[in-house]
């Protein structure tokens, strides 16, 4: 069973950040390696990082008229920002990366938009 579970983190971690660089012949016999577990944690603290700063976007974005400038603002502001952060953490441009942070991204406006709409009292209601 753990055999099974090691084969398949082998796989899932080649997949987010490459093939191993060690003298292991196969990724499926190669351990996670001390620089794999690295750069997934650092995707991790990433996203979690995009989420956070998207919350006051998506807090900022429920409070204006929709398809408006100011709402389009609301979303594009944060992007710069995001790539930013891929870059100074050093993840890189794998593609495996995308859905995390994107996932992230609209996670964390969505979470900003219910927690104004609580915080306003208004329940599901937009303008």
């Amino acid at each position: 069973m753990s055999d099974r579970l090691s084969r398949k983190s082998a796989l899932l971690s080649s997949f987010l950040i490459g093939p191993s660089s060690s003298c292991f012949d196969s990724t499926r016999d190669a351990p996670l390696s001390v620089d794999r577990v690295t750069i997934i944690m650092n995707l991790w603290v990433v996203a979690a990082l995009v989420f956070a700063l998207n919350v006051p976007f998506g807090m900022w974005r429920a409070t204006l008229k929709k398809l408006s400038f100011r709402w389009f603002l609301s979303i594009h502001i944060p992007v710069p920002l995001v790539i930013a952060l891929r870059v100074y953490s050093n993840l890189g441009w794998k593609p495996a990366t995308f859905p995390v942070l994107i996932g992230a991204f609209f996670a964390g406006q969505y979470a900003g938009a219910a927690l104004q709409r609580w915080r306003a009292g208004t329940g599901s209601s937009r303008r």
